[in-house]
């Protein structure tokens, strides 16, 4: 396959990932706007966690396949550039060739540090949530016992 027929290929595929997801990273910054515009109850917090973590479990699915696949086709540009100098006896420069297979997966990469984004801010609401309603329970426990 040509170089510009897998920039082509690999573009695609990072709007395709894009749009996949869209959904839940827009669910994601709803979630985020009501942990600081909204007072946190217990059962809105449960809720608020449940769904960061669904949402954050989809796109981490995509988060990691994207980043094997992205992993993979630097590695294989890196050893075809690593083959083509040996085969034809010049000079292989490893700085050069690791830019090189560095940016023939730069779309991927984007869309990876964006789904890796989502994939934290998941994570942060589920331990926000997590810790309200243990905060909630501990100043329930108080009142009880005064």
């Amino acid at each position: 396959m040509s170089e510009d027929k897998k920039v082509n290929k690999f573009k695609a595929l990072a709007e395709k990932v894009l749009l996949e997801t869209k959904e839940s990273r827009i669910e994601l910054d709803k979630l985020d706007t009501q942990l600081y515009k909204e007072d946190l109850t217990s059962e809105s917090s449960l809720e608020m966690a449940r769904k960061a973590a669904g949402h954050g479990n989809f796109i981490l699915k995509k988060y990691v396949k994207l980043k094997s696949l992205m992993l993979n086709e630097k590695n294989n540009k890196y050893s075809i550039l690593k083959l083509e100098a040996d085969t034809s006896g010049s000079k292989f420069v490893s700085a050069p060739a690791d830019r090189a297979a560095s940016m023939c997966v730069n779309d991927l990469r984007i869309v990876r540090d964006i789904l890796e984004a989502y994939v934290t801010s998941a994570n942060n609401v589920v331990s926000v949530c997590r810790m309200h309603r243990i905060e909630r329970q501990s100043d329930s426990k108080i009142a009880v016992n005064l």
